[in-house]
């Protein structure tokens, strides 16, 4: 998109055109969001004395990413890799959220409380691709920014009616 390219641009330092950067942008998006409910996650076991439940997580994303990140890189260039981070992501995240909710909550029903998650990260997801398509279709430079700050209004709002509905974060 319009608006990734810079992004893209400034982020690797580069001044050449990055094909397909509205992609990377909205595949890093995604990505952070379900990294942001996992460190949340992995809080919780720190609290409770019971890191070694990550184990096994961090051990297949750091597999997956060190066997993986080049070849893909090599055959698709950046989109590859930031695609790769966030279907390891979206792997992980039934399984992780299983595991917490069983050494951690096991009172509460898996099923609703992943519903209750996958309805928050499906706002972010949305939010994303909404950013990504529209910035795709206008020119960069001012323009783009001024869709960035747009954006943010109906994050805010979502945010608002989650905190305020009975889907709640909890």
């Amino acid at each position: 998109g319009a608006l990734g390219t810079p992004l893209v641009q400034t982020w690797i330092r580069s001044e050449f055109p990055i094909p397909e950067a509205g992609l990377v942008v909205l595949f890093i998006a995604v990505y952070s969001g379900m990294e942001l409910h996992f460190s949340t996650l992995t809080r919780a076991f720190y609290a409770t004395g019971r890191i070694l439940w990550m184990l096994p997580f961090t051990l297949f994303h750091t597999t997956v990413t060190l066997a993986a990140s080049a070849p893909l890189a090599r055959s698709y260039g950046i989109v590859g890799v930031a695609a790769m981070n966030m279907a390891i992501d979206l792997v992980q995240f039934v399984p992780i959220t299983y595991i917490t909710l069983r050494i951690l909550a096991p009172r509460e029903r898996f099923a609703p409380f992943l519903l209750r998650t996958a309805l928050i990260l499906g706002v972010g997801a949305f939010m994303a691709t909404l950013g990504w398509a529209m910035t795709g279709h206008v020119a960069p430079g001012r323009t783009s920014l001024y869709w960035c700050f747009a954006l943010g209004i109906p994050g805010a709002v979502t945010l608002a009616v989650l905190l305020g509905s009975r889907v709640g974060l909890m």
